[in-house]
């Protein structure tokens, strides 16, 4: 074959031809077997770092297993320990009261228990209420300060229609002035009765508008402002007095919720007392 084609290339005249039967020569195709073995070389590249980061994770995983463990230890531990205070406590208590006990003392435990679950429930009421009555003072603290905002947009409206009145009369004035000078002149006159009949018409609108906006927005403000100056604050002196009082309910309420727990610790220890007193006799 390497004869056929030297051959070949020998009856090739000129170099254009030659270059041109050397691009018809098939050329030699790539190795396919080293392509898939550059492949496979870079995916166990890959999956050698992948295995060692997992490895990392792995280590770190046990690391942290080893510490969840041991602090599941300690909590056992104390739990223990917990236990352990419980039950010399109790066995404290019940040898200090004694072997004897009284129905009617058992009596006067559950009637005073009721007594104060009752009074906890009226405080928790009240203090409900004050509570309601401070978000209450909150939003009219709110309600007064959107009500300042609007007035002074009420009043800088005044000012600007009033700005355009006074414009108005003064160029109504000049147009006075302006006939009086032109009096003489017919052809004029009508001219300038025709532009006063305009800007006086536009005064009376503009006047109207103020009125207007007086009655529907200004007044309502007004008396509204007037009742949050004087009505309001009255109530909010009230209401912060009822505040202080549910300061005190609040501590008050502290001191039975200690109580109360303390009397449930009495009478359960007693019912327990009871209870083993009756199982001996039986």
């Amino acid at each position: 074959m390497d004869l056929l084609l030297k051959r070949k290339f020998d009856q090739v005249e000129d170099e254009d031809e030659w270059e041109r039967e050397v691009e018809r020569f098939p050329k030699r195709q790539r190795n396919p077997y080293a392509t898939q073995i550059n492949i496979l070389d870079k995916q166990y590249t890959d999956l050698t770092e992948i295995y060692n980061d997992l490895q990392k994770q792995l280590h770190g995983l046990e690391n942290e297993l080893a510490e969840l463990q041991q602090e599941e230890e300690t909590t056992d531990e104390n739990i223990d320990k917990l236990k352990q205070q419980h039950d010399d406590i109790l066995n404290t208590i019940m040898e200090s009261i004694g072997e004897e006990t009284d129905s009617q003392e058992e009596e006067d435990y559950f009637k005073n228990d009721e007594e104060l679950s009752l009074t906890i429930n009226h405080v928790l009421k009240d203090w409900q209420t004050v509570l309601e009555k401070e978000a209450t003072i909150d939003d009219i603290d709110l309600e007064l300060d959107n009500l300042g905002h609007s007035f002074q947009a009420n009043e800088f409206d005044i000012i600007d229609l009033n700005a355009q009145i006074e414009g108005y009369k003064s160029r109504i004035q000049c147009l006075y002035d302006d006939r009086e000078i032109m009096t003489g002149l017919p052809q004029g006159l009508s001219m300038l009765e025709s532009d006063i009949k305009e800007y006086q018409d536009e005064i009376d609108s503009a006047n109207k508008m103020l009125e207007k906006f007086e009655k529907d927005t200004i007044r309502p403000c007004l008396i509204r402002l007037n009742e949050l100056n004087i009505n309001i604050p009255l109530e909010q002196l009230q209401q912060r007095k009822d505040i202080a009082t549910m300061k005190d309910l609040l501590h008050d309420l502290d001191m039975i919720y200690s109580l109360s727990l303390k009397q449930r610790a009495y009478q359960q220890l007693t019912s327990y007392l009871y209870d083993d007193e009756l199982e001996d006799d039986a």
